[in-house]
């Protein structure tokens, strides 16, 4: 019989086969779906709104080239195949092992072969002009591939029409040029990475390999120069006068928003550089995926009180105990958010003339797309496997339900979510499914930090830690300050200090594992398992805690937080050349003497999000101070670990690591 572990790696954790990335016409429905579970090769379909019928449009094979690549590893994007495209008026334009595929009602499917390298198409809001980037040039022709114009070309550290490394990775926007909405010209962003170190990344798995080379801004250093430029179809271009600022951070809707290095200010500006608006807030702002943008006249914008509310010409329109996650659109007059009052569900609603209403259900966790005239939901449940995909009206009523081919886990998730109120930690916690009445170990396995929920109203999330409970564990999973889903005060209490506040939750939580269960769990046998910001904490938890953890495994950690990009870091630490005092504090370095506890490093020799450094460095503070522990090196691997057999035998290995250790 297979395993899990080998059944979530070949199914890519069950996201295979499900519809993602929905665009809408007039006429259709298009979206991108592999062929079945175990097919990570993404196609292009299109769904008929009249007939309701699907037929498959476009499919490509093909490597991508190394800018696509690193853009994909920005989008934690693991599929293969089609994985951007654009359409306007059912013309389609679609990328695919840099080049590029067009299809049209009349003309069918074709080949753009002048595109060689091609990533990131687009069409103009007209449909009559094709863009990319190929080659580090963004280029343009005309739909049926004739007219083929170079409007500008990068040179050494000068990009142009590429996002930079801090916006994609941090400020979640992966595009780097807009179309002006007269498909008279394109907005582009230019790019100096002259000022940011550079870092090399090694694989020493294979010395006859030159270290990779990568342009790196971390906490205190230089940040890239960013500029944005407006082109002309002939390659006339001209600087739009932004405000100074550290940071392009949004680009949509008719507004751009600039951001100061602390990012306790966004200015908004008109594509004309006019300053049209500004969000403020102490210690540091949050975006919201979707905000800000231009509404006519108004800017739709969002404000932090005690719920983050949603704000239209400067006034709050969503009730004060809704919390919104994002602003998804506007069909005639109404506007679409998603929000919620619990924070591990999400809802939609509305706002119109008559004020704020929800649309969709409480108790699931529900996101959504609007395009055009139709809201396309995306809904989970506690008690279902997978995500329910539905096309609907303006109105929340079904149209359609999009068919998924994502595989179900082999193992039965049975959540059970500890009660806890509105900012207070939140808690699940897994048993086995079957297990004798002797205590059992327990299994930490958080995340933790900010920008990531765990614990949420989807029964899919907690397939791979219900396979870790059958091992043998209860494994809990905590959400503490500093995570989404709660109130902007939640998220700012971990402002100066990553490590104390993350950590007490943890122990917090486990806690009230121990009081709910207290003849089925041992409290003398606490392990925890973390991958990034919770391979931090796991570290940090038997360096700080070895009273209360017994062993960990920390999986592509954070340990110097020096060595971490400016934007995330200093959002929450501040400038360590002024202050330095809280990468002191947080950083695991100096704590490295008090290892008492068995720890397993694991980290990509390939990871150029957190880099190997942060492990190798803890790995020698250890050593330095006698302390034992293993480091497990992964040659070729990313952030990601999206290769399926490594993906497979390092669950395998963690598990023997706490059998060993927890008993």
């Amino acid at each position: 019989m297979e395993t899990y572990p080998r059944q979530a790696a070949l199914t890519g954790q069950f996201r295979h086969g499900q519809p993602r990335t929905f665009r809408v016409t007039d006429t259709s429905v298009y979206f991108l779906r592999s062929q079945g579970s175990r097919d990570a090769a993404l196609r292009l379909y299109r769904w008929d709104r009249a007939t309701g019928a699907a037929m498959e449009l476009l499919a490509g094979s093909g490597d991508p080239t190394d800018a696509e690549l690193a853009m994909r590893e920005r989008l934690r994007e693991t599929a293969s195949g089609i994985t951007t495209y654009d359409v306007r008026d059912d013309r389609v334009v679609a990328g695919v092992g840099g080049s590029l595929l067009a299809w049209d009602p009349v003309g069918g499917g074709r080949q753009i072969v002048a595109a060689d390298g091609a990533y990131d198409p687009r069409l103009s809001p007209d449909g009559q002009w094709i863009s990319w980037v190929s080659n580090g040039a963004l280029q343009v022709c005309s739909w049926d591939g004739s007219d083929h114009r170079i409007l500008v070309e990068s040179e050494a550290d000068i990009t142009w029409g590429v996002c930079d490394f801090i916006a994609a990775e941090e400020f979640n926007r992966s595009r780097g040029y807009w179309w002006l909405p007269d498909s008279s010209g394109l907005m582009v962003q230019r790019t100096d990475d002259t000022p940011v170190p550079i870092w090399h990344r090694s694989d020493p798995a294979n010395p006859q390999r030159e270290p990779a080379q990568q342009r790196y801004p971390h906490a205190g250093a230089a940040n890239a120069l960013v500029e944005v430029w407006r082109f002309d179809l002939d390659g006339e271009g001209t600087r739009v006068p932004l405000p100074e600022a550290e940071y392009l951070a949004t680009v949509r809707g008719g507004a751009i928003g600039v951001f100061d290095r602390a990012q306790t200010a966004l200015t908004v500006c008109d594509v004309d550089g006019h300053i049209i608006g500004r969000v403020e807030r102490q210690p540091w702002l949050d975006l919201v995926p979707g905000l800000p943008r231009r509404s006519g006249d108004v800017l739709v914008a969002w404000t932090d009180e005690a719920r983050r509310r949603l704000t239209m010409d400067g006034h709050a329109v969503t009730p004060a105990e809704v919390h919104l996650r994002s602003y998804l659109g506007e069909i005639d007059g109404t506007h679409y958010v998603t929000a919620c009052t619990t924070p591990a569900e999400s809802r939609v609603g509305c706002i119109d003339s008559g004020g704020f209403r929800w649309l969709s259900e409480p108790g699931k966790y529900t996101t959504a797309t609007v395009e055009r005239d139709l809201i396309i939901t995306s809904e989970t449940t506690w008690d279902r496997y997978g995500a329910q995909v539905t096309v609907r009206d303006r109105d929340y009523a079904v149209l359609a339900d999009v068919d998924s081919l994502a595989e179900v886990p082999q193992v039965e998730a049975s959540p059970t979510l500890l009660a806890a109120g509105i900012e207070d930690v939140q808690v699940v916690v897994l048993m086995p499914s079957e297990h004798s009445s002797e205590p059992l170990p327990i299994l930490m396995n958080p995340y933790g930090g900010p920008h990531a929920q765990r614990v949420l109203a989807a029964r899919s999330a907690y397939a791979g830690a219900q396979w870790l409970a059958d091992q043998g564990f209860c494994v809990v999973i905590a959400d503490g300050r500093g995570t989404p889903g709660q109130s902007p005060a939640w998220e700012h209490a971990i402002a100066g200090d990553l490590r104390d506040a993350a950590l007490e939750d943890q122990v917090t939580a486990l806690e009230r594992v121990v009081s709910a269960y207290p003849d089925q769990v041992d409290p003398s046998r606490v392990g925890i398992l973390g991958w990034s910001y919770g391979g931090y904490l796991a570290a940090l938890a038997v360096l700080q805690r070895p009273d209360v953890f017994s062993a960990a495994v920390a999986g592509a950690p954070v340990t110097e937080w020096r060595l971490y990009d400016t934007a995330y870091t200093e959002r929450y630490l501040g400038d360590p050349r002024t202050d330095p005092a809280p990468y002191d504090h947080s950083s695991l370095l100096p704590l490295a003497a008090n290892l008492e506890r068995p720890l397993m490093l694991i980290h990509g020799l390939a990871d150029d999000n957190v880099f190997a450094a942060h492990t190798l460095q803890l790995s020698s503070a250890l050593t330095a101070a006698g302390r034992p522990h293993q480091v497990l090196p992964l040659s070729g691997v990313t952030h990601m670990t999206p290769q399926p057999q490594v993906a497979e035998n390092l669950l395998l290995l963690q598990v023997d690591f706490f059998r060993r250790h927890l008993g």
